[in-house]
């Protein structure tokens, strides 16, 4: 299995590396020697992370402060990046948000945004930047959806569709590339410590907050499964804790995920979009692990 070391030297991109997970994933690969090329819409930020990591572990960085729910942007990048002379072994596609309420309660402007951000530029990011990996016959994608790919989410109705749509394009291109020596991972967190849900709107209630996971260990779990090429990879505590071995037939939601969403960890107003019992709906809903075959 490759290693994070035996990147060393090579270039990753990293999207929404200004806060979170994104920020997270920008610090385990400097501290490899990875090279970066940083892109969120925060300049400021972006600035400050890059200056930290080369002073810390003497990489070379670009930062790219763009909106990522631009059409344009991803080519902008993409250009900016072939002018350089930057050739890109590792894509990471972080960035995205999640907007919380009733479909019919959210803005559609909004909406549109969320959805160009979490899957248009998801797609045309891997479109531009995955036919140079393949001629060179190396590199590695990947990408950031959710726990909510994996079942109907109220309350997030357009996320968790757009992050199954993440989950389902990902594993059919990580087949279709079988032999060019390019994988295509997905990692599908559950509740992270970021600023997720500040954005969303979500209130944290008091239990929620109990749930959440930091986001050190969740990026170490996707970066190991991305360099072991797996297809798919939940990434909560207790794949975290056993470094991702696939369980035969893993159930999806992991065990901190389901008490979050149990009544007892919701609101009121929440707690009435779920099935009852929840037990009932989650037995119900499984997946063969199979890295990624089927």
């Amino acid at each position: 299995m490759t290693q994070l070391a035996d990147l060393r030297g090579k270039w990753a991109i990293v999207t929404g590396a200004s806060s979170g997970l994104g920020e997270e994933f920008a610090r385990q690969l400097a501290a490899a020697g990875i090279h970066l090329v940083l892109v969120a819409r925060r300049k400021d930020r972006l600035a400050a992370t890059a200056r930290d990591l080369m002073q810390a572990h003497g990489i070379q960085t670009r930062v790219i402060s763009a909106d990522l729910s631009l059409p344009d942007t991803p080519q902008m990048i993409y250009d900016q990046l072939r002018t350089d002379g930057i050739a890109v072994d590792v894509l990471i596609n972080n960035a995205g948000f999640g907007l919380y309420g009733k479909f019919t309660d959210i803005a559609w402007e909004r909406e549109q945004q969320m959805l160009d951000v979490d899957i248009a530029t998801v797609v045309r990011m891997t479109r531009l930047f995955v036919p140079d990996m393949a001629a060179r016959k190396s590199g590695w994608v990947l990408q950031v959806a959710s726990v909510g790919a994996f079942l109907p989410s109220p309350l997030y109705a357009s996320y968790s569709a757009a992050k199954a749509f993440v989950l389902s394009f990902s594993e059919a291109i990580n087949f279709e590339l079988r032999g060019t020596g390019v994988s295509v991972t997905t990692t599908c967190p559950g509740m992270i410590r970021t600023e997720f849900h500040d954005v969303s709107g979500q209130a944290y209630t008091w239990f929620q907050r109990l749930m959440l996971m930091e986001p050190e260990p969740c990026v170490r779990a996707s970066i190991n499964a991305m360099l072991r090429r797996k297809g798919q990879r939940r990434a909560g505590p207790r794949e975290c804790a056993d470094d991702l071995e696939p369980a035969p037939h893993a159930a999806l939601v992991d065990d901190r995920h389901r008490a979050s969403h149990d009544a007892t960890g919701l609101t009121r107003g929440e707690a009435r979009f779920y099935p009852r019992p929840l037990s009932r709906f989650r037995k119900a809903i499984r997946l063969n692990v199979d890295d990624g075959r089927t």
